[in-house]
């Protein structure tokens, strides 16, 4: 059985919420002879809600926070938002002035062009060039390589019928010989075949005359066609102007980014530009006011009993009883840093924890200082009575008086209770014989069992 003190010490701090919770206060007086002095105070038991919860207060800050920076030197021009006003993305905040920028612009841009004209039109005219003599190639215009073909189509020929010539005068001879043929026509024989052997020699050598000259054609055409082909691809190294376009982008980039804009929306919560000074830097600082969050300090006392995933009920002192929902989102593992920067390990140390609150939140505006109670744990329709009314036995047992109607007098009688989810001033109890309407005596030291009372109207 679940025991407690009467006087029990409180250490954490809890709100309480008895929605239904009716305590009615009633004045008892002893009768004669029953040895009970002074007033009895009584309430009358209801059943109603419970919660047991963590009490904390924090700031109300965005979820999103958007810092707007520029990198560019120009002066600022105009800005056209203050604090507090509300922005989409893509809106305009200010404006710099770059009027020697867009100066700047236009000179690359129209000497960029010029460049390109003329760069394309010198390669037009070198890839011309190059088609022009391949195909003069295939159509057997090149009078060079042409002739040399020719001459050595023409000397292989020569040499075919000089081969030809020396075989026939070789067969001629050798028949001679085999006839018997005198020795004048053997000898003119003979001399005929040495001529025949002579042009032989005589055309294998303009073969190779012909030959050689077609090789140094062919290799006049190589180094023809690899002249044309440079130019085409100096044309084309000439023709790409990347590094200048790149540089003309870049300043087209600036121009673009020298008029800011919001990149999300929200509510303008800072405004660092100044009309006339450098736009370098950070110029506006946008917060999301529909997503907002809490922090708060969570003693170390209380960080071991609540963990995320709580409901956290919010209030403010702009927003009067209004309450609105959260959950415990966050909760730092090691404790806030001290002034020096060191981890704060003293007896008070705290764990920097954050709420993340409801979609719902209209009324919440970011900086508020927000009273908070993280729900550890709630009840509903049960019976639930102020520690006062509580008593102990020396065997632990708890148990509360009640006053039970006796005619027109009550008789205080004792009932055993057994102790559930406990609030900072509250505790549940649990017991059969617990009804509606039971009158419970407030100070049970005051009385004992089997006094008699009446109840004051």
């Amino acid at each position: 059985m679940k025991t407690i003190k009467i006087n029990k010490k409180v250490v954490i701090f809890v709100s309480i919420m008895l929605s239904a919770v009716i305590l009615v206060g009633f004045a008892a007086q002893g009768t004669k002879g029953n040895g009970v002095s002074g007033n009895v105070s009584t309430l009358i038991l209801q059943k109603g809600d419970l919660t047991y919860s963590v009490s904390t207060t924090g700031t109300i800050y965005s979820q999103n926070v958007t810092k707007v920076y520029s990198n560019l030197n120009y002066q600022v021009k105009e800005i056209y938002v203050d604090v507090g006003d509300v922005v989409k993305a893509g809106d305009t905040l200010a404006r710099l002035d770059v009027a020697s920028l867009e100066k700047d612009i236009a000179q690359k841009r129209a000497a960029l062009n010029n460049t390109q004209a003329s760069t394309q039109l010198a390669l037009e005219i070198a890839q011309n060039d190059l088609d022009i003599y391949l195909e003069n190639l295939e159509e057997n215009l090149n009078a060079e390589l042409y002739n040399a073909g020719i001459s050595v189509e023409t000397a292989r020929l020569d040499l075919q019928a000089a081969q030809s010539d020396v075989k026939n005068a070789r067969r001629n001879l050798s028949d001679a010989e085999d006839s018997g043929a005198d020795d004048d026509e053997l000898d003119q024989l003979k001399e005929i075949s040495v001529q025949k052997e002579i042009v032989l020699d005589k055309a294998q050598a303009n073969l190779d005359k012909a030959t050689k000259a077609y090789e140094i054609a062919q290799a006049n055409k190589n180094t023809t066609v690899s002249s044309y082909e440079n130019k085409v691809r100096s044309a084309e190294i000439s023709a790409n102007l990347q590094d200048q376009l790149i540089a003309l982008q870049k300043l087209e980039s600036d121009l673009a980014s020298s008029t800011i804009k919001a990149p999300v929306s929200g509510t303008i919560s800072d405004v660092q530009a100044v009309a006339g000074a450098s736009g370098n830097g950070l110029l506006f600082v946008i917060q999301d006011t529909d997503n907002l969050k809490v922090i708060t300090n969570i003693p170390e006392y209380d960080v071991a009993t609540v963990q995320v995933g709580n409901r956290v009920t919010i209030k403010t002192d702009a927003t009067g009883d209004k309450v609105f929902e959260g959950v415990l989102s966050r909760i730092s593992p090691t404790s806030t840093e001290s002034i020096a920067g060191k981890t704060n390990t003293s007896t008070d140390a705290e764990f920097e924890s954050e709420i993340t609150v409801a979609s719902s939140a209209s009324g919440l505006r970011i900086g508020m200082n927000a009273r908070l109670n993280t729900i550890i744990e709630e009840k509903s329709n049960i019976y639930s009575v102020p520690y006062e009314t509580l008593g102990t036995t020396p065997e632990g047992e708890n148990y509360i008086y009640v006053a039970i109607p006796n005619g027109t007098d009550h008789i205080v009688q004792k009932l055993s209770v057994t102790i559930g989810l406990e609030s900072n001033l509250f505790a549940e109890i649990l017991s059969d014989s617990l009804t509606d309407g039971m009158i419970v005596i407030k100070n049970p030291q005051n009385v004992k069992q089997g006094d008699k009372i009446t109840l004051q109207k």
